[in-house]
């Protein structure tokens, strides 16, 4: 049991930015933050899949979505990020849309004294994709996007990658839901790696900030990718997927 599972005071969704109110069907980041860079590592590889099967608008739409709630939800002055709203116990017992739902929908955070290391790597891995998706489907039409959630994921790998490392289960209320098992945090900040390594050498997107040449992106994923706990990929389990990108 950790005492600080309800740390700082839970403010409900209204209190911390109107426009996340109704906005998240699932309970916590981590999930939906795997499914975006799945999609979008989709399109970087099977590009024209998308255009074939008339669906890019539909791709870019969805990926938005989560690049918005994302960025929406990181605050770099205080390194805090949003990690999860609502109750997990009550949301598992409804599967109908936020907006019809009268129950509170209590917001819960990571931070510099709580950082819930997983979530914030995966967090950095779907800015990242996303970032790279925009690039490749809409070049300059959308470059002020892209630099958002360039210096976003950046900003939130730096803090994943930081000194003081935790699981999110012992930061936020999602034992039993969505906590961390035997892989922990280290495929997370492996794929994470990945993500960040082709930002600083396949695009110019991290060009102008300090993120530029300074860390060394992919020797931080081999690191993390060595003898860790290896099963399939999922939104629990990357390790797959960043030997795949490694390798």
């Amino acid at each position: 049991m950790f005492v600080f599972f309800f740390f700082f005071k839970q403010k409900t969704a209204y209190e911390m930015l109107r426009s996340l109110v109704g906005s998240e069907m699932c309970i916590r980041d981590r999930p939906m933050a795997y499914s975006a860079t799945a999609l979008a590592w989709g399109a970087l590889s099977f590009p024209g899949g998308y255009d074939d099967a008339g669906t890019k608008r539909a791709l870019l739409y969805n990926l938005r979505v989560v690049a918005f709630y994302l960025l929406e939800g990181w605050d770099p002055a205080t390194q805090t990020l949003i990690a999860q709203i609502g109750d997990g116990v009550a949301d598992h017992q409804s599967w109908a849309p936020c907006k019809s739902r009268n129950e509170a929908r209590p917001v819960s955070t990571i931070s510099p004294s709580c950082p819930g290391t997983e979530l914030a790597a995966d967090s950095a891995s779907a800015l990242a994709s996303i970032a790279l998706v925009l690039k490749l489907f809409e070049g300059s039409s959308s470059t002020s996007l892209q630099k958002k959630c360039v210096l976003a994921a950046a900003q939130i790998y730096a803090f994943a990658n930081g000194p003081k490392k935790q699981t999110v289960n012992q930061c936020v209320p999602v034992t039993n839901f969505y906590e961390s098992y035997k892989s922990v945090f280290v495929d997370e900040l492996a794929f994470a790696g990945t993500w960040m390594h082709d930002l600083q050498t396949n695009t110019n997107l991290l060009s102008g900030t300090s993120y530029a040449t300074s860390p060394n992106y992919l020797n931080n994923a081999k690191a993390a990718v060595v003898n860790t706990y290896s099963y399939a990929m999922g939104w629990d389990n990357k390790v797959v997927g960043a030997k795949i990108r490694l390798y």
